[in-house]
Order: C-alpha cells, then structure tokens, then sequence
C-alpha cells in the first residue's frame, strides 16, 4: 500500500487554509447571533402613538367616501398636523352632540371643530391656535339684495338646511317675533330649487359646501356674501394621557406646517353646464 507523506510545506500550507475556514465560520456565527439579539428599536422601527378623532358627515370638510373611509377638507390637514407631530390619526363619524359627550368622557382623543361642541367643559383641551375657518354665507339670485347681517332677516323668506344651528342664528330664525319666514331643505338640491322657483329670497349655506352641489347641475347665476366665519380648533380630552403635551405638538406642527388649505376662488362658484366664465361670475 503507497502511503502519501505531505512535505513539511505541504503541511503549513494546509494548517494556514484550515485556520482561515475557522475564522470564517466563527464570524459567521458570530454575525449571525448578534443579527437574532438587535434591539427591536432597531431592527423594526417603532409604531408611532394612534388617536382617535371624530368628525362628523359635513362635506368637504368631513365626511365618509364611498369605501367608508374618512375623507374631506379638515380630514386632510388634521393627517398632516398628526404626522408632523409623530401621531396617526384613526376615524370615527359621530353626529355632533355625541361626538361632544365621548370627547368629555375619553371614548375620543381629539377633535377639529367649535368649541362650542363641548359647551365650555373643564374636561377638554382647546388650542388658542385657529386651524381653519368655515364661512357662512348668505345665497341669492341676481334680483335680490344682499343680506348684510342677522337683523336683515326680519320679514324675508329664507331657506336653511336641516340640522344646522349657523352657530346659533338658527334660534333668531325660529322666533317668531322677527317675522322670518324659513323653508327647512333636506339637502341642497332641495334647497337650490326653493330658491330657483323664488318661493324664498335667500339661502344659508356654507363656503365650501354648496358649491360641490351647483357644480353637478344647472343652476342660475347666484351672488353672494360672506355672513361670518368660524374658527376652528383642535380639542384634546382631558383623559387623554399627557393631553396638554399633545396639544402643544399638534400646535407646532401647524404653525411649522404653515397655511396649507386649499382655497377656493372667493369671486367665482363652479361653472353649471352651458354656462361661461363670465356668466358664473359672483359678486359680493
């Protein structure tokens, strides 16, 4: 039987080889067991905290899309002062007086709206800073005057939508020693056509809201005025964990954000079909 020596070489050569395959492997290992023990910090980043925030069926400012998803104008911007501030928003379409009560009790985190909603409860958080503004206007056709404050309702046919206060000008409407004469719309086609048929002189509606009616129909050229406006606010519960902390980053997220709204041409609604440029004109 031949039996092969390795030269005293051969043998170095081969104890160098075995000797780096060694610390190969060790490495190896030794990466791979420092990969299992990363911190969770690191190896998968840390889910930012989730509020819940209610909103109410007020289109565009809020309301739900056809996938039952939260969608609209205030929507919009609360996302981007929640994600600046390090927050996730979730969604919860609630009518306005319980949307109050389950601020006041902790059942919802947060809200963009009026005060008002909580009727000056010690239980809720509200931001000096003015996020938005909504404007009530005052809709009428081209042979009407304009509606210049409350008391020129007295004796005039006016058409309001049903459920809306217009931050309380709806009890001055109902009394009946102002002699104002109200049409209640469903909605604002209904409305639209009360006033179209000339049975009322005036309608109550908001900036953002009648024009997405008028610009899916043919409608007369409507002018217009501002009556007053709204601020709007972010309000935080009380029984929200460290709610002034919170508040005062959703603050600084919005003056750090700037003024992003959308704004709507002030002097002109959308076009009704057939109509030009010219003809869908508004004054004030």
């Amino acid at each position: 039987m031949n039996i092969i020596k390795l030269s005293s070489a051969g043998n170095k050569q081969y104890s160098i080889a075995a000797k780096c395959v060694a610390r190969c492997i060790a490495v190896l290992i030794l990466l791979i067991i420092n990969l299992f023990q990363m911190p969770s910090s690191i190896a998968e980043p840390t889910p930012r905290p989730t509020l819940l925030m209610g909103y109410v069926e007020f289109a565009p400012y809020y309301y739900t899309n056809a996938q039952g998803k939260a969608e609209g104008h205030l929507i919009d911007l609360s996302k981007k002062i929640a994600d600046m501030a390090g927050y996730q928003l979730e969604y919860r379409a609630l009518p306005a007086r319980r949307a109050g009560k389950m601020l006041i009790s902790g059942d919802i985190d947060i809200w963009f709206g009026l005060p008002t909603i909580v009727e000056e409860s010690t239980s809720v958080l509200v931001s000096d800073t003015v996020v938005d503004n909504i404007h009530l206007r005052a809709y009428r056709l081209k042979s009407k005057p304009l509606l210049a404050n409350k008391k020129e309702l007295d004796h005039k046919k006016i058409v309001i939508l049903r459920g809306y206060k217009y931050d309380g000008w709806i009890d001055y409407i109902k009394d009946p020693k102002n002699n104002v004469r109200y049409f209640t719309a469903n909605n604002r086609e209904q409305a639209l056509h009360i006033l179209a048929g000339r049975n009322a002189d005036y309608l109550l509606d908001y900036k953002l809201t009648l024009p997405r009616t008028l610009a899916n129909i043919d409608f007369p050229t409507l002018d217009y005025n501002d009556l007053f406006s709204i601020d709007i606010h972010i309000l935080v519960s009380k029984k929200l964990k460290n709610a002034k902390t919170i508040l005062h980053q959703f603050e600084k997220a919005f003056s750090q954000l700037g003024n992003t709204n959308p704004v709507l041409n002030k002097n002109t609604l959308p076009l009704s079909s057939g109509q030009s440029k010219s003809e869908a004109a508004i004054s004030h």
